[in-house]
């Protein structure tokens, strides 16, 4: 069995260590993605769900941690954006609020905070449709009805 991986907290005590499973910092991201204006989803594609029935947690689909050669946090977000969004203020947006809470939850700053948009939301159109029965026509003065 695969033990979770985690993240140590630095404590200026010396009681003991304070270790954060790094499924607790994915759904930290998750969280803050949600709350984002225009962001509909996260998603992870079929590498992830195929991964997903391997690990255990409950690590969000669409939120990856994962740690750099000098062992930093790296923490990738695939996201679901609704069509028409500023995609650029959006996903600055979403690192600087995944980068702040985490830290202000753990204590430890990711490296990095990397947005992946894969998919876009576009809503059904609000066109509407024609009614399936002739429309009444009124007659003008002086004109006959056919």
């Amino acid at each position: 069995m695969c033990a979770e991986k985690k993240v140590t907290i630095q404590s200026d005590e010396t009681i003991g260590r304070i270790d954060v499973a790094e499924s607790v910092v994915a759904l930290i991201a998750f969280k803050e993605a949600m709350e984002v204006d225009g962001v509909v989803g996260t998603t992870g594609g079929i590498v992830d769900d195929i991964a997903s029935l391997v690990r255990k947690g409950d690590t969000p689909k669409g939120v990856r941690v994962t740690r750099d050669e000098e062992g930093k946090l790296v923490i990738d977000v695939s996201i679901i954006v609704e069509y028409g969004r500023d995609i650029r203020q959006l996903a600055s947006n979403l690192q600087v609020r995944v980068m702040d809470e985490v830290e202000k939850m753990t204590g430890s700053r990711p490296k990095s905070v990397n947005i992946n948009l894969v998919n876009l939301h576009i809503p059904p159109s609000n066109k509407k449709k024609e009614p399936s029965e002739p429309e009444m026509v009124v007659p003008v003065e002086g004109e006959q009805p056919s």
